[in-house]
């Protein structure tokens, strides 16, 4: 039996306030005794589950998620994920940061009961746990201290670091990064997604101190503190789409004056960093070498934005409305797609012999039938997402501990695969 979860981001203690680790090991236990139900189910007197391969599939830790790789504004470190010029200091910041994580209480329980989840399941069956390496802990593929640190806490048997065929159980499984150029390794280059996430997690922290440097007179501390956790919690917004209406409650003060000048420096306040970062040598190279129809459209960007009567222009141009939604564009809103291209690739997939295609990366849980007998999965995430509610009035905070799991020969059992999602949130509540 394959029990696939993915994607709990457990970030550092410094990874700011929306991306910051709140799994914990409450969430391990919740799953463990879905699965213990489960398990108690297929064993019986005409089915008998023998083996069990907990397939954590990527994205476990977050070494992106954090305000560690930048110095101040637009200002790197010398040495980051995306631009990795020495390898041996490279590998003790990305340790630094693993080893921050697993001392963060929360994380470090999270750690803790999902190795006993192992211990717990080995009193009845044969069990070994496999690590696939997603993109955002992709560190682990370059780094073997890293791995070892891994291996020891997780009691990992195997990292895998590319697409694997499982033959007893007719499934392919992947992260899903590798069909999402954003966010995969190309053309000699690391991925620019390590790039876009740590400024999304930095941003927060950067607006609020451009904001005390404006000498905005009339936030208290606590709305000082609602503005970072809303612009903090920007990745975890659902649909994607819904981002805008998130900022916009994030900046609302009660004060119409307030809230308009917020607006006007959160504005001008992108044009400055869009400039800075144009300067950045990775961001150019990035842009330049991967795709045609994407550097004339930074060369477009490059005038409105960086050049004083382009950015004049652009300021008349794009209000705050639009130029937020313009943003929120760029960075890549699945929502609207016209196609899932998961699906699509997993489509292609499922021609070459697997039955079952298994991804994780998009944190959208899924189940689609792509052709008879053939099914695509994806386990979605266990970071709590913020659902905007029917009437677009608030948010709601939700929790899906999605795990799939995977029927093979060796199994007694008449089903094939099931999906679990045990969704939790603490109160009927919104934002």
């Amino acid at each position: 039996m394959l029990v696939f979860l993915s994607d709990s981001h457990l970030t550092h203690r410094f990874a700011d306030f929306g991306a910051h680790s709140y799994l914990s090991g409450r969430s391990v236990r919740v799953f463990l005794e879905n699965l213990k139900a489960l398990l108690n189910r297929r064993n019986t007197d005409y089915q008998r589950i023998k083996e069990i391969k907990i397939v954590l599939l990527g994205d476990i830790f977050d070494f992106i998620r954090t305000s560690h790789w930048w110095v101040d504004v637009g200002e790197e470190k010398e040495v980051t994920p995306w631009n990795p010029k020495d390898f041996s200091k490279l590998e003790s910041e990305v340790k630094y940061i693993l080893n921050n994580i697993l001392k963060d209480n929360a994380s470090r329980s999270f750690v803790e009961e999902l190795k006993k989840v192992k211990e717990e399941l080995s009193k009845d069956y044969s069990v070994e746990t496999l690590y696939f390496v997603g993109n955002h802990d992709r560190m682990l593929a370059v780094f073997p201290s890293l791995q070892k640190i891994v291996k020891d806490v997780l009691s990992v048997d195997k990292f895998i670091f590319e697409p694997y065929f499982f033959e007893d159980y007719l499934t392919l499984a992947c992260h899903g990064h590798e069909f999402d150029m954003v966010n995969r390794e190309n053309k000699g280059l690391p991925p620019i997604g390590d790039f876009i996430s740590s400024i999304t997690t930095i941003f927060p922290t950067w607006f609020l101190k451009r904001i005390k440097e404006k000498n905005v007179k009339g936030l208290s501390d606590a709305q000082l503190k609602k503005i970072k956790d809303g612009f903090g919690g920007i990745d975890d917004i659902r649909p994607a789409s819904a981002a805008l209406p998130w900022i916009a409650r994030a900046l609302k003060t009660g004060d119409e004056k307030l809230d308009k000048r917020l607006r006007k420096i959160l504005k001008n306040f992108v044009f400055e960093l869009l400039k800075k970062l144009r300067k950045n040598d990775f961001l150019r190279r990035w842009l330049k070498i991967h795709d045609k129809k994407l550097w004339i459209i930074n060369k477009l960007i490059s005038f409105f934005g960086f050049t004083p009567f382009g950015n004049l222009i652009a300021k008349k141009l794009f209000s705050f409305d639009k130029l937020m939604d313009k943003l929120i564009f760029a960075s890549g809103d699945k929502d609207k797609d016209k196609k899932d291209r998961y699906e699509v690739e997993a489509y292609k997939l499922a021609q070459n012999g697997a039955n079952i295609i298994v991804m994780g990366h998009t944190h959208k849980r899924k189940l689609s039938p792509l052709a008879k007998g053939k099914i695509y999965i994806n386990t979605g995430t266990w970071r709590r997402l913020f659902h905007i509610t029917y009437d677009k009035n608030s948010f709601s905070p939700v929790q899906h501990l999605t795990f799939a799991v995977v029927y093979g020969k060796k199994d007694e059992t008449t089903h094939v695969f099931e999906l679990w999602d045990a969704t939790m949130t603490k109160k009927i509540s919104s934002i």
